[in-house]
This record gives structure tokens, C-alpha cells and sequence, in this order.
């Protein structure tokens, strides 16, 4: 429930690919606060490049300028909104966080069901599924909420971060959840937080091959962008893809060889 410089870097592919909507509306689950270990002028450079008008990239870099300087109460989390209106524009913020600090903020239990007045555009779980112990529940409420055609953005820890929540995540979870859901994936990498590391595996067999090699880190994580088909389908959990026999011999053998 931060936003670092991996969070930093998926949202930066997006709105230089240009996959995001103009505008969108944003939920997130658990509501970011600002990590700390982006560059804070390549952040002032990122604001200038990507906000318009440009006065308004001016007014925001004032603005980021005064909060790094006098470090008002909860001024962490108003860093995260400039990220926010940087790389998603400025039509709506919400978030799902027990302990939010905003009037933006539903404070509900992800465990529960969470049943709001509107569906969204993007749809974000920043290192908060892992803290969450109904993941069922988590992964549904992401794909209820979340408008068809809309996106549902991922960043999960995969090896390691010993005690840090209940869960880690493996990468055929996301490859099969979006195989029984027809999500389309977009973008996935492999990721370390420090140093800095980030590795693109948009199939099974890069996942393999990292393992193989033992280049899997001690806290690695899993960054995912899935897209939301159009349509009104009901959220399904998965099968796990060996199981259900969708992988093909290649990765069979190495699931087996990984054991």
C-alpha cells in the first residue's frame, strides 16, 4: 500500500503505451501513500511531461515542492494523489482502507463483500490482497468493480518478505485467473524493491527460466495489468493451470523439475 518506484514503473508503461483511458475513474484497494524511492525530480520532470495544461503541471509541482519541504500531516499520501493525477488524470479517486485518511475512502473490510454504487476504470490492489485473509473475496470484489473493458492492476509479493502478510503469490495464479476470466494480460514483470530490479515475464516460461537459473530474489515480487473484457460475466475462481491440464509439455516438465 505504497507507492514505490515498481508501482511507479507500471504506471509509467501504461501512459507511455498509452493502454490507460483519458481520465479514469480509480479505486484502490488499501490507499497509497508515497514510498520515497522515486528520484523527486525525474517525479517534477514526469509531472511537466505527461499534465496538461501546463499551468496545472506548474500548480502541482509547486504543490509536490511545498509538501516534500514542510512535510504536512499526511502529506505522504497527498504525494500519492499528484502520482495519481499524473499518470490517470484527474476524474475520480477512491480507495477501500480500514485506516484511509480521506473522505474519499470507503472503510470497509475486504474480507466481506463489498457491494458500491458504481463500477470503475481502473481498479488497483497495491500490496493489499496479501494482508487480506478472504483472498477469494478480494480477487472478486476486483473483478466486480472493475468496468468491462476496464483495467485491474496487480502488485504482489511473490518470494520471500517473510511475515510481511498471509499470503505471496505465484505467477500461475494471475496467468490462470485471467485464462478463466478472459482478461487479457497486458503487462507482467518480476520485480525487487531494493536494489532495484524489474524483469518482464509475460509467459510461464520466463517465470521457469528465472528459477532454474536461482536468480529469484529474496523479496521478489509480481506487477500484473489485466484488462477486463466487455461483457457482464460472473467472476469464476480458477483451476490451477497443471492441474486442469492447460499448460503445454514444456512447462509441465518444468513445474514437475521446480517441485
Amino acid at each position: 500500500m505504497a507507492i514505490t518506484h515498481l508501482e511507479y514503473a507500471l504506471l509509467r508503461r501504461l501512459k507511455e503505451g498509452k493502454l490507460l483511458p483519458a481520465n479514469p475513474s480509480i479505486l484502490e484497494l488499501g490507499q497509497s501513500n508515497w514510498y520515497g524511492d522515486v528520484d523527486i525530480e525525474s517525479f517534477y520532470e514526469d509531472i511537466s511531461r505527461f499534465v496538461f495544461p501546463s499551468s496545472e503541471a506548474e500548480r502541482l509541482i509547486n504543490y509536490a515542492k511545498s509538501l516534500v519541504t514542510e512535510q504536512p500531516k499526511n502529506f505522504l499520501f497527498d504525494l500519492a494523489g499528484i502520482f495519481w493525477r499524473t499518470f490517470l488524470g484527474s476524474h475520480s479517486y477512491k480507495a477501500i482502507d480500514l485506516d484511509g485518511v480521506d473522505d474519499c475512502v470507503y472503510k470497509l473490510d475486504l474480507n466481506e463483500p463489498t457491494n458500491l454504487d458504481q463500477q470503475f476504470d481502473v481498479v488497483c490492489n497495491f500490496g493489499t490482497a496479501e494482508h487480506v485473509f478472504n483472498v477469494y473475496q478480494v480477487f472478486k470484489t476486483i473483478h466486480d468493480l472493475t468496468k468491462p473493458g476496464g483495467w485491474m492492476l496487480h502488485g504482489l509479493p511473490f518470494q520471500g518478505w517473510i511475515d510481511h502478510g498471509f499470503f505471496n503469490f505465484q505467477p500461475t495464479l494471475f496467468f490462470d485467473l485471467a485464462e478463466t476470466n478472459g482478461y487479457v494480460p497486458s503487462i507482467m514483470f518480476y520485480a525487487e524493491l531494493s536494489p532495484p530490479r524489474i524483469i518482464s515475464v509475460n509467459n510461464r516460461a520466463k517465470v521457469h527460466e528465472l528459477a532454474e537459473k536461482g536468480d529469484i530474489g529474496k523479496n521478489a515480487m509480481l506487477f500484473v495489468a489485466l484488462r477486463k473484457r466487455s461483457g457482464k460475466n460472473p467472476f469464476r475462481a480458477p483451476i490451477q493451470g497443471y492441474y486442469a491440464r492447460k499448460l503445454d509439455e514444456e512447462a509441465a516438465r518444468r513445474w514437475m523439475s521446480l517441485r
